[in-house]
């Protein structure tokens, strides 16, 4: 899905990468070039339109934590980490500007855990109460969060769980533990403790992703090496898409490269105005002619990975339609 609303958007060009590319592959050259688009994705869990989120610090920590080397330094205390979770979670939550803030909730007493195992759920009995208390649908519960630091071999690694529970299920929804080794990043001091800050508040950020339809970036090719397929570019780099389309669908009448270069092409076109059906299709058409190309087309890797993305955008495309209204 490009950036729009649905059905018509479903991808967005961002910027181009590159105005001309040039791979060598089995011995012959395809020149594209290649631009960076966002493409709509599903979220994890489907919440549904208007549902009131809150965010609990449940304070479980290891009994044998060895965070308390970080904890040392200014802005690395848990309540501060636990706040800059909270900062990007409620920060992706509320970007476009539809949904309502997330009330903060904690734990008064910290409780502990003897290893790394995973801490019970919150009693469904006090998640109901907070929901009702509040007007919640759902609570996101930083369960635990710590970092192992080894001194000695000059490692690092944190691990953040995370939990979802809903008002109304007797037990959570969700359930992911993100676990990273930070160790190359022990470089510099002061850009290290930064960059464990902004790692807290990014897991907030990446936890929302979760729950949120989201814009993830990624790549598409327009070829245009052919004298035919680069008439066509000019016209679709002036927004003249109509013409480029007449002058890309000619051009699957010329030699094979050319034809599977210019139905790529076409993909593209009916990607972006959200016709996934009618972009597999295309890439169908071109996977018949590059099969019958003789060795192994040079664009085929390319087209095989495209072809697999979209077969999968058009699989997620009712669970974004179910999220978004």
């Amino acid at each position: 899905m490009c950036r729009m609303v649905l059905p018509q958007v479903l991808c967005r060009v961002i910027a181009l990468i590159s105005g001309l590319g040039l791979i060598l592959f089995c011995g012959s050259c395809s020149s594209y070039r290649t631009f960076e688009v966002e493409v709509l994705t599903p979220a994890d869990v489907t919440l549904g339109q208007g549902k009131k989120l809150g965010y609990l610090n449940r304070h479980i920590r290891k009994v044998q934590d060895t965070s308390f080397i970080l904890y040392a330094y200014e802005g690395m205390t848990p309540d501060e980490l636990s706040g800059l979770f909270y900062q990007g979670l409620t920060s992706a939550w509320t970007e476009d500007g539809t949904r309502d803030s997330i009330p903060a909730f904690a734990e008064n007493l910290v409780s502990y855990m003897r290893s790394d195992s995973i801490p019970p759920a919150y009693p469904a009995a006090d998640i109901q109460k907070i929901c009702r208390t509040f007007g919640l649908d759902y609570v996101v519960s930083l369960e635990t969060y710590y970092y192992t630091v080894n001194e000695r071999s000059g490692s690092i690694k944190s691990n953040y769980c995370v939990r979802l529970y809903a008002a109304d299920e007797p037990a959570p929804v969700d359930l992911i533990v993100y676990r990273d080794d930070l160790t190359d990043y022990l470089t510099d001091e002061f850009n290290f403790l930064d960059f464990i800050r902004a790692n807290a508040w990014d897991k907030g950020a990446l936890y929302c992703k979760r729950l949120i339809p989201h814009w993830e970036v990624t790549e598409r090719r327009v070829y245009n090496r052919q004298k035919v397929l680069r008439m066509g570019d000019i016209f679709y780099r002036q927004n003249d898409v109509e013409q480029a389309m007449k002058l890309w669908e000619a051009a699957t009448k010329e030699r094979p490269e050319t034809a599977v270069q210019a139905y790529l092409n076409l993909a593209w076109l009916s990607e972006n105005q959200g016709d996934f059906e009618q972009a597999i299709a295309l890439l169908k058409k071109a996977r018949e002619l590059a099969d019958k190309n003789k060795p192994a087309h040079p664009d085929i890797l390319y087209l095989t990975d495209y072809q697999k993305t979209l077969e999968k955008r058009l699989k997620e495309y009712n669970r974004i339609e179910q999220q978004l209204n």
